[in-house]
């Protein structure tokens, strides 16, 4: 792996410069004109079943693995299933912030240079200026780029595409509009950011979303032509006794319900309102452990939340679980899973949950609810602490229906990525066969 050197950059102010100028990156490199493409495919179309011929696949994003945020743990799962399917696939991503073997995992790791934002578990990448990764894209064979960020690798993934005359598929994960309202704090700033976002997605030859609610955020940016909803997925999960047992003791469960969390420490997770809930939950008698595992910006400031609200003895704090056995394991030790978050559209978490039998408490009317039939296959709340600690009370005192709710959660919510990518390369080879050979 390439060593870098790691600047450090004051956070204040730079998260606007950094979307900015990427708005300035993208004018300049597409000659200040946007142009619409009318090869998308409509939303629910079906692609006709087909032979596919081996691909080689390029997959772009602003996230650098070992990162562990929602879209990281996607570009892992998207590149380790495509080379099991028989196809070949690099992932661009920004250097490693520490020395990290890039030879762990089973698919090929391109990294550019990046700057480190401070406070952050994230990199201003800068693929354009550094040759050294231009020079090696251009050694590789691509067939299709798949661009997992609007930014600056995404721009550097279609720029590579729009030279090779090759399709260029992007994925929008994220509610951006939230992010540059939260390091801007204005509203003008914002709405132009939003405006470079929509521009962008308007240059690439199919858009997915990630679910259908979050397709419609997209469309409330602006974005009008068609969207093709690619799900996220999860692994099978076996239940694993001495896993389980090894996990129970390692984080001191003890015989008490659990309460799960699984996520970034970050208080855009809405996870206040899991902090105020356990709290009423204590106030009226009820044993638990509430467990959050994660790393992120507000981890200092959710322990002394925990803190003040004399939660200490009930809350365990595990950190990243990087072992993926370990977190299964965590998931089979639990009760419920907590996730009230209205930030996150479609998070692998509340899939990987459902997928070892986890019931979820979700946010309603949130993006990732969407999945959930209340009382059915998991339960809504996130809007006033004191009813959804009666909810959970009553749920736990319920042995039955909370086993109900079990079956149901791991019947319905899964999706599994070995199916999920079947989908995936039929429109690869759907956009690769039917890309008019022109620049766009």
């Amino acid at each position: 792996m390439r060593k870098e050197k790691v600047y450090k950059i004051s956070l204040d102010g730079f998260m606007l410069t950094h979307y900015f100028t990427d708005i300035m990156v993208l004018y300049w490199y597409n000659g200040l004109e946007f142009n619409e493409c009318n090869t998308s495919a409509p939303v629910g179309a079906t692609v006709l079943s087909m032979k596919r011929a081996n691909m080689n696949i390029a997959l772009f994003a602003d996230t650098a693995i070992p990162i562990v945020d929602g879209v990281g743990r996607v570009i892992k799962a998207y590149a380790e299933h495509i080379n099991k399917k028989g196809h070949k696939c690099f992932v661009a991503v920004p250097d490693a912030d520490r020395d990290f073997d890039d030879n762990v995992y089973q698919f090929e790791i391109l990294r550019f240079a990046g700057i480190h934002i401070t406070g952050t578990q994230y990199k201003f990448g800068m693929p354009f200026a550094d040759i050294g990764f231009m020079r090696e894209v251009d050694r590789r064979a691509i067939d299709i780029v798949h661009v997992h960020s609007p930014f600056t690798a995404g721009l550097a993934g279609h720029s590579i595409a729009r030279k090779r005359n090759i399709p260029v598929v992007a994925t929008f994960h994220s509610k951006y509009y939230d992010d540059f309202y939260k390091y801007t704090h204005m509203k003008v700033a914002s709405e132009i950011g939003i405006k470079y976002v929509v521009e962008y997605y308007k240059k690439c030859d199919e858009v997915w979303a990630v679910s259908a609610a979050t397709a419609e955020t997209l469309k409330e940016y602006g974005y009008v032509r068609d969207i093709v909803t690619m799900l996220n997925g999860a692994d099978p999960k076996v239940r694993n006794v001495q896993e389980i047992e090894k996990v129970r003791i390692k984080y001191s469960l003890g015989g008490s319900p659990v309460i799960l969390y699984v996520g970034q420490m970050d208080w855009k997770k809405n996870i206040l309102h899991i902090i105020n809930t356990c709290s009423s939950l204590r106030d009226i008698g009820l044993g638990f452990k509430l467990v959050f595992a994660g790393q992120g910006p507000d981890e200092a400031e959710i322990r002394k939340k925990v803190e003040e609200l004399h939660l200490s003895d009930n809350t365990v704090f595990c950190g990243h679980i990087y072992d993926q056995q370990e977190l299964d394991a965590l998931y089979f030790s639990g009760d419920l899973f907590f996730f009230p978050s209205y930030y996150d559209n479609a998070p692998m978490v509340v899939r990987e949950a459902a997928a070892a039998g986890l019931p979820c408490i979700l946010a309603r009317g949130s993006n990732s609810s969407e999945i959930i039939e209340d009382k059915v296959n998991g339960l809504l709340g996130g809007e006033r602490a004191k009813d959804d600690a009666e909810m959970i009370a009553g749920v736990l005192a319920r042995p039955e229906y909370l086993a109900q709710l079990r079956l149901r959660a791991k019947a319905s919510i899964p999706v599994y990525w070995e199916d999920m990518m079947d989908n995936a390369l039929d429109r690869y080879s759907a956009l690769i066969k039917t890309h008019p050979d022109r620049k766009r």
